[in-house]
């Protein structure tokens, strides 16, 4: 079977090509992963390298040291055709974006292009954007708050808590009480059921909208 580079896989004839390797491992890892081989032509072909202590830890500590964030690649060594091949299997990355020596660099076809700023950019907020499930809606009013699931929490928190809570005050006033005085942490006491966040009224800045009626549907925030 005939091998091909590829977005995922790319050749080195031999270990001293470390350099223009090292560009494959950050453009890997800001894409979807891949494996870099040693030992092999651009067509595929095995040729073979010395696979030495030394070449294998200093391909190893390259890696460490000039690619940011960290990262521990997967560095192995197999034989095919009578022949040592060195082979680098790189993951996606989960903390992207990567750089060598500061700059960002992208797997696209066989090729490794530099991230431009705008690129980055956009991958720093897509990695660190939350689930649209727990973002804010900014249109939430208190009308859309399920009261039945608010009444039903301070029964349980007065049946199982002693809580003393007014259970024929307003959903509003319930909210805001419960806001300013932080009688119940969310993430020590509120059932999740009952979390919530609209616009002016909120139990915990960390937590998701999670009390809309059944009935409508929100667009997530970007």
């Amino acid at each position: 079977m005939t091998l091909h580079e590829s977005d995922t896989q790319e050749f080195k004839k031999s270990i001293s090509l470390t350099e223009p390797a090292l560009k494959s491992v950050c453009g890997f890892l800001n894409h979807h992963g891949g494996v870099i081989s040693f030992g092999r032509t651009n067509t595929g072909a095995i040729v073979g390298v010395d696979p030495t202590d030394h070449s294998l830890r200093k391909l190893s500590q390259k890696i460490a040291s000039r690619i940011k964030p960290e990262i521990s690649p997967y560095i192995r060594v197999i034989e095919e055709q009578g022949k040592h091949l060195i082979v680098v299997t790189v993951p996606e990355g989960i903390s992207k974006p990567y750089y060598l020596d500061g700059i960002a660099y992208m797997r696209t076809g066989t090729e490794n292009r530099v991230l431009p700023p705008d690129e980055i950019k956009r991958m720093i907020l897509t990695i660190n954007q939350p689930p649209w499930d727990r973002e804010i809606c900014l249109d939430a009013t208190i009308d859309d708050i399920d009261a039945a699931l608010i009444y039903n929490f301070l029964a349980k928190a007065k049946d199982e808590r002693r809580h003393d809570a007014d259970a024929s005050a307003s959903v509003s006033s319930i909210l805001e009480e419960t806001s300013s005085a932080q009688k119940w942490r969310a993430d020590e006491r509120c059932d999740p059921d009952i979390r919530k966040r609209p616009s002016a009224v909120h139990l915990s800045v960390e937590d998701p909208l999670r009390l809309f009626q059944r009935d409508r549907c929100y667009q997530p925030l970007h």
